[in-house]
């Protein structure tokens, strides 16, 4: 089976000890996802050191709510337009038809790195602590244009896909990465999951079997 994205939940032994699987979504609100017979366990309070998690470990985890970045199914526009205003991420366009370059968000616009990213997504923390923005390096493309882009993301087996990472404002811009995907930009991002208001998850090759776990957990200045 080809897993499609990764499910999490905190350990009930401790809280800083991160479970995660590898499940397949059925796209059927009242099926649950199929996950993978086996879960790891990620001690994220010691040096990430890694383990099997036990079944009953991870039946008695507490689930975390994670959030692709490829605007997965399950937010719909019943959901979307239930939030208020401000809490509705709006793209932000040069102009009638032409490519988002970012999300206004919470009052804070938050745009791409330059004009040579393209096909954003949009992602954020549910207190907007942090926020991420997922692209296509149109560069590496063998078309720029914007609905060439769009097509490209799907079809071609290979591209760059960019990330960048805020922390609770656009000033705070803490984290930039171009990642060599190997598979098609649109089959990458939907193995980046923003995991909480801490961790972002990516997914390193196309069956989830390596994962790059980046930690933003905030300073002891930031949680003031």
């Amino acid at each position: 089976m080809l897993f499609d994205h990764y499910v999490f939940r905190l350990s009930p032994k401790s809280p800083s000890t991160l479970l995660v699987a590898a499940c397949k979504d059925t796209l059927k609100p009242q099926i649950p996802d199929i996950c993978s017979l086996n879960s790891l366990a990620i001690d994220t309070e010691h040096g990430y050191g890694t383990r099997e998690a036990e079944a009953s470990e991870w039946e008695r985890g507490t689930p975390i709510q994670s959030l692709e970045m490829d605007d997965p199914i399950r937010r719909t526009v019943k959901q979307f337009y239930a939030k208020p205003g401000f809490l509705r991420a709006i793209p932000i366009a040069p102009g009638e038809g032409q490519e988002f370059q970012g999300y206004k968000y919470r009052g804070n616009e938050y745009r791409r790195r330059g004009d040579w990213v393209g096909v954003l997504t949009f992602g954020s923390s549910e207190d907007g602590s942090l926020v991420v923005l997922a692209g296509a390096d149109k560069r590496k493309l063998p078309d720029p244009r914007p609905a060439a882009v769009a097509a490209a993301i799907y079809t071609i087996p290979w591209g760059l896909v960019t990330i960048d990472v805020f922390a609770s404002d656009p000033s705070h811009h803490i984290a930039a990465l171009d990642l060599d995907c190997h598979i098609s930009v649109d089959t990458a991002r939907r193995r980046v999951s923003l995991v909480d208001t801490r961790w972002l998850a990516i997914g390193e090759d196309p069956f989830l079997e390596k994962m790059l776990l980046l930690d933003f957990k905030p300073t002891r200045e930031q949680a003031k």
